[in-house]
This record gives C-alpha cells, structure tokens and sequence, in this order.
C-alpha cells in the first residue's frame, strides 16, 4: 500500500505565513465531503507556526516550525467512534458527520439529565470528554477534570433556571466558580497536550 508523505524544510521557514494562507484559501467555504467539512473564517488554524527565540539582544535567534497535522502513525486524536480515524495509506482523517454528533451527544445526554432528575452523571461526563478530547486533540484521561466541573456548573445552572432565574441568587456565583474551573482545567489539559507529534525538547 502506498502512503502520503510531506516533507517541510524547517530551516527555510521564515514564517511568511504563505502555507496559513494556502490552507484557508483552499479549505473555508470549501467542503470536500467526506474527507473534509469547510474550516470556519475565524478560530481555526489547520496550518499553525511554532516560533522560539533564542538568546537575548543583541545576539537572538528565531527559529520557525510549521504545524499541520501530523497524521502520526500512532495518532493520539484517533476516537474509537470512528469520527476521527487513519486510513491505510497513513491518512487521519476527521469524519465532519461523527464529529458534529459528538456535540450533539453532550445536549442531548444534558437534556435527559435536566429533564429526568437526578441521575448518573457518567454518560454526561463521557460525552464532554469525548468531544474535548476530539476538538483539542488530547488523550481523553486529562479531560476529565474539565468536563466534570463542566457537568457541576451545568447542575447549578439548571437549579437556578427552576428556582425563576433570580440574578441575584447566589447559585450564580457558584455556577462561575464551577465554569471558571472547568475553563481552567481545560486549558491546562491543552497546555500540557502541546500540538500533535511534538516531541519534549525537539524544538
């Protein structure tokens, strides 16, 4: 079986940024079914450049790496959904149609949980991790944190919805709280996911 291979000569990266602008002239608005849904105008860089200075003035060195998808051979964004998968010619591929259930499951699992009382919060918990972990690229096991913060402010804020949306109630202030952690331990998880295939220490 033959498979796709791209080569980028880093050391002849200057970060002119003419790759960003390739990948969105060919991809927003453009839908490649069913390879590809189209990338959105703003919040997406399917291209992104690392840069890293070195030394101090007046002697620094910069120092570029361009980022796409690695399509690494052992994938850490693949799900067992299928909604991310590799092909045999060593292609990742994202399936726009399973990716968009992902986000679909968390409401309507929060919806059966708002509406049927209290219950197992597992299934909640799972979908959010599912799609955090699709979205952002990381292992699943550091999503937790983040969803389950997620599901407690969700709780809170169904609380406040049934007790008549009362701005002053103070289950507000523990919704934020509850939102804040979430966030917080969200981009942790992403922080120490750094972008995909990246070695510790390589660049």
């Amino acid at each position: 079986m033959k498979s796709w291979h791209l080569i980028i000569d880093v050391a002849r990266c200057h970060d002119c940024n003419n790759c960003f602008l390739a990948d969105k002239d060919e991809f927003v608005d453009n839908e490649f079914p069913p390879y590809s849904a189209a990338q959105p105008w703003h919040g997406h860089r399917w291209m992104n450049i690392k840069r890293k200075e070195r030394g101090q003035y007046p002697v620094v060195q910069t120092a570029y790496l361009p980022m796409p998808c690695m399509h690494c051979d052992e994938a850490p964004c693949l799900t067992a959904d299928g909604a991310v998968y590799k092909r045999a010619d060593g292609l990742v591929i994202i399936d726009p149609v399973k990716a968009a259930g992902l986000e679909v499951e968390w409401w309507r699992l929060h919806r059966v949980h708002q509406y049927r009382g209290p219950a197992d919060v597992s299934q909640l918990e799972a979908a959010l991790v599912a799609l955090y972990s699709y979205v952002y690229g990381a292992q699943p096991s550091t999503m937790q944190d983040a969803a389950r913060w997620r599901v407690r402010a969700m709780d809170v804020s169904d609380q406040w919805v049934a007790a008549g949306r009362d701005l002053n109630d103070p289950l507000l202030v523990q919704e934020r709280r509850s939102l804040v952690a979430s966030y917080g331990a969200l981009r942790d998880a992403v922080a120490r996911a750094g972008p995909p295939n990246a070695s510790p220490g390589a660049f």
